[in-house]
């Protein structure tokens, strides 16, 4: 999403807020209770106040942090103060609107640059109107380095060249799934990364959904800040040796917080591995060459952080979320 490259406070604001609206819809309409006459009921303004923040979100968006900000302390102001407001509405909208003009000159220029048919031109044109409307002139005079963030963004979604991405599938990494499968996964881990263990969940899904029509490939790329990840993916290469690495992968995720020398001995144990050639792997940094080439691969397809997922060649945004990472998987199931 463009609101992604909006690196500021007012965008985590409104990325808490949009996924603080977006669960009490959900609550709202799981609930049976509540009949479509009630629900009518409820959405009418029945105060000046509510009346004033209905109008002005309208102009706002709905799901803005000015729109809630509005709705979250409508009930301060005195009933006569809104009238008054109301008197002035048309004057409100227009200031409103005046500002949106310079989120549609953002939008305009955006796109202007990097292509109308670009993805990140399309995800402006979607997300904007979520972007608060006193963000934008400030967005505006940090043009430059907002559109080279942007620019950065829409090369790195570009699909991987045919090379590139055969260097990815080259090897013998650790894998799951028939290598004659429609769609390849390869997946850029940390076993220390928490977003990593979401993206976890996230290939054990598309297993479920997808066990003959899906090959995942696991490589990895240990961050640096990492203490333990490190020494987490030599002991993974260790189990991988003795034919045990994803068992050995799971177990690392589900005990993130204990990946010590003396953890990762532990589950090795637990797993039936050769405890003294799996002590001797890691005393002898015997997988050390392994990790290293799955790092420089990492960074030649600009790996720059985890979880990094390329499906069939194209960067996956969102590796966490299963619901964004199945419909790329369907798309390339009938491309092919």
């Amino acid at each position: 999403m463009f609101l992604h490259g909006l690196r500021t406070p007012l965008r985590v604001a409104s990325l808490v807020l949009l996924a603080f609206v977006s669960a009490c819809a959900s609550n709202a309409q799981s609930n049976p209770a509540t009949t479509t006459a009630e629900a009518q009921t409820l959405a009418q303004p029945t105060s000046a106040c509510e009346r004033f923040a209905t109008r002005l979100c309208s102009e706002l968006g709905a799901t803005t942090e000015a729109c809630m900000s509005l709705h979250s302390v409508q009930e301060l102001f005195p009933e006569k103060a809104c009238e008054v407001a109301l008197g002035d509405l048309d004057g409100a909208v227009e200031r409103v609107r005046g500002l949106r003009k310079h989120c549609d000159e953002l939008a305009t220029k955006i796109c202007s640059e990097l292509g109308e048919q670009s993805p990140v031109c399309e995800e402006v044109k979607h997300d904007m109107p979520e972007v608060p409307v006193g963000q934008c002139p400030v967005l505006l005079r940090h043009y430059p380095e907002l559109v080279s963030q942007l620019r950065a963004r829409d090369q790195r979604s570009k699909p991987l060249s045919a090379e590139a991405w055969s260097s990815l599938l080259a090897g013998t990494p650790a894998s799951l799934g028939p290598a004659t499968a429609k769609v390849t996964v390869v997946e850029f881990s940390d076993f220390q990364c928490p977003y990593c263990a979401a993206a976890h969940e996230t290939v054990h899904q598309l297993r479920e959904r997808y066990p003959d029509q899906v090959r995942v490939i696991f490589r990895h790329f240990p961050l640096a800040f990492h203490e333990h990840a490190r020494l987490a993916a030599q002991a993974s290469l260790a189990a991988h040796a003795q034919g045990k690495f994803w068992p050995f992968h799971d177990r690392l995720f589900t005990h993130q917080h204990a990946l010590d020398r003396k953890s990762l001995e532990g589950y090795a144990q637990e797993l039936g591995l050769d405890l003294a050639a799996f002590k001797k792997g890691l005393d002898e940094n015997a997988f050390d060459a392994q990790l290293e080439a799955d790092v420089a691969l990492g960074r030649s397809v600009r790996v720059d952080g985890t979880p990094t997922m390329f499906i069939n060649g194209r960067r996956a945004e969102n590796a966490t979320e299963f619901d964004a990472v199945a419909p790329l998987i369907d798309a390339a199931l009938a491309a092919n």
